[in-house]
């Protein structure tokens, strides 16, 4: 094969994510999270026109997620050694810093202005995507222990 070929295929797959599976007998704290979350996404699918209704269900959402973000750094941390404890703080601060940089983008980038109406939509999917995907990582971190 030449060496292109398998460089390629490296690069290729390299990027695609992944998750270690090291304790399949642990509990799937992801499934039971979208169960949890699926109540506010049903709630933000079924607002209608009215912007402020549409704010108020992302709002809320967003607060869900923010809790369920805290759970499970919090549950995450209390089976780290000490070491990987500090590893994941910085982890978060720099994961912090990026959630803060990406909402002041969203808030600057999708206003009424530019985008009407639905700049609530766009900024509320944005934003409740960030915290989403941050709360799967750290209950897929979780589920090895």
């Amino acid at each position: 094969m030449p060496i292109t070929f398998i460089l390629f295929l490296f690069l290729a797959l390299s990027g695609l994510p992944c998750f270690a599976i090291d304790n399949p007998d642990a509990p799937d704290f992801v499934a039971k999270f979208e169960v949890r979350a699926q109540k506010f996404e049903i709630n933000v699918q079924n607002q209608g026109g009215d912007t402020a209704d549409t704010h108020r269900a992302y709002s809320d959402y967003e607060n869900f997620l923010d809790h369920e973000l805290n759970q499970a750094y919090s549950t995450l941390m209390k089976h780290l050694d000490n070491q990987n404890k500090k590893i994941l703080i910085a982890s978060q601060k720099q994961w912090l810093q990026f959630r803060n940089a990406e909402f002041l983008f969203i808030e600057n980038n999708w206003t009424m202005q530019n985008f009407g109406n639905s700049y609530v939509i766009s900024r509320g999917v944005s934003r409740t995507k960030i915290l989403r995907d941050r709360v799967i990582t750290l209950l897929h971190y979780l589920k090895n222990y």
